[in-house]
């Protein structure tokens, strides 16, 4: 084998390691815990086994938020944001009746009178009507919901839960957002998206004009549920609805 071959054998091994090297440089990197952090929302959607009813499902927060949000005491989300505490309340109302994230059917307190704290929430089970809550069964016949808040792509989007009591029940379901509720030229309303399910669960999702909560005081937030621009209306004229729904403030 004359030089002049071995030398072209050799430029031409330099070429591959070369080639092969720059490969390796703009390979993506992997994301560590990536598959358990998955960013489809369908897999947030667990099925709770610590309770004996089999369609109980829960919205893992901590898989959705990589572990930087709670439910506190079941009427708040809290967001941990670098070290900065973000509360994002719920409230709700069940045919024009408002209440914070749990309604009771007015058996309950007739039933209730008397019976211990624990015999009281044992009881409560059998007579809730509508509950706000990360944890749904969609077969029970209470009326569920959640709105989940999270950060992507370094800015916050807002994840709609919604289950099959509350597709059937409600006669109609409306997204309602923006800055002000006291004023329409601020204000989105859209229809929800029953399209996406899973276990029983709807799923939509708010990504734009979503930063309400950083006014102060807060005057907007998300409404979903029967709710229009008529309604928010009556609501802010404290005249008397008769419509369900829930917001996020």
């Amino acid at each position: 084998m004359t030089k002049k071959i071995i030398f072209v054998i050799i430029g031409a091994l330099l070429i591959l390691l070369v080639m092969f090297g720059i490969k390796l440089l703009i390979k993506k990197p992997k994301i560590e815990g990536h598959e358990y952090f998955n960013l489809t929302p369908e897999t947030w959607i667990e099925d709770i086994d610590y309770t004996p009813e089999p369609e109980d499902i829960e919205i893992n927060l901590f898989k959705a938020t990589r572990g930087n949000a709670m439910v506190v005491d079941n009427i708040q989300e809290d967001y941990n944001l670098e070290g900065e505490l973000i509360s994002f309340f719920y409230r709700g109302s069940y045919k024009g009746i408002p209440f914070k994230t749990v309604y009771l059917a007015d058996e309950f307190y007739n039933v209730s009178e008397g019976k211990t704290i624990p015999q009281q929430e044992q009881l409560a089970e059998q007579y809730v009507l509508m509950r706000i809550s990360p944890q749904m069964d969609p077969t029970d016949g209470v009326i569920n919901s959640f709105i989940l808040a999270k950060i992507e792509n370094d800015r916050f989007v807002f994840y709609i839960f919604l289950d099959e009591d509350w597709k059937n029940k409600l006669q109609y379901t409306n997204i309602l957002w923006g800055d002000d509720f006291t004023d329409p030229n601020t204000l989105h309303i859209r229809p929800f998206n029953f399209q996406n399910s899973t276990k029983g669960i709807y799923i939509d999702k708010l990504t734009y004009d979503v930063d309400w909560f950083e006014s102060a005081p807060i005057a907007g937030g998300i409404a979903v549920g029967e709710i229009n621009q008529p309604i928010l209306n009556k609501i802010l004229s404290e005249e008397e609805i008769t419509e369900t729904f829930i917001y996020v403030r």
